[in-house]
């Protein structure tokens, strides 16, 4: 003689739907939305004193989270320097930071820099 129900499972189910009590929310609010990748950039080229408070909270932490961001951010604010007081005497001196930086994107441009070396310190010479 055989025992246990030969019933289907889904009949149990029905059965016991109304027993089961509901399940609390575990998050009661939903989280705050995301900045896309291209606010994101933004936030992080624009000048600090140019942002609104909120974006320069999140530009804040996301530079004191990542060291990657503090070293391309660093190497884009001295390229911007240099490039805005015509300092053609710091060309190779920034080359060659952004060489050992390890960062794959400024390897790529200091590539593309060195093809027009001579374009470039000409202009940066310019007046």
């Amino acid at each position: 003689m055989e025992k246990g129900y030969r019933g289907s499972a889904l009949t149990v189910r029905r059965a016991t739907t109304d027993w089961r009590m509901p399940v609390p929310l575990l998050i009661e609010k939903t989280p705050p939305k995301l900045p896309s990748a291209r606010q994101l950039v933004w936030v992080l080229l624009k000048s600090e004193d140019k942002l609104p408070d909120q974006d320069q909270q999140l530009r804040r932490k996301i530079i004191e989270s990542d060291e990657e961001v503090r070293k391309g951010l660093g190497l884009l604010e001295s390229f911007r320097e240099m490039v805005r007081h015509r300092k053609s005497e710091l060309f190779e001196k920034w080359l060659e930071e952004s060489n050992k930086s390890g960062l794959t994107e400024f390897a790529n441009f200091v590539i593309s820099l060195k093809r027009d070396r001579s374009a470039v310190k000409n202009t940066l010479t310019e007046e």
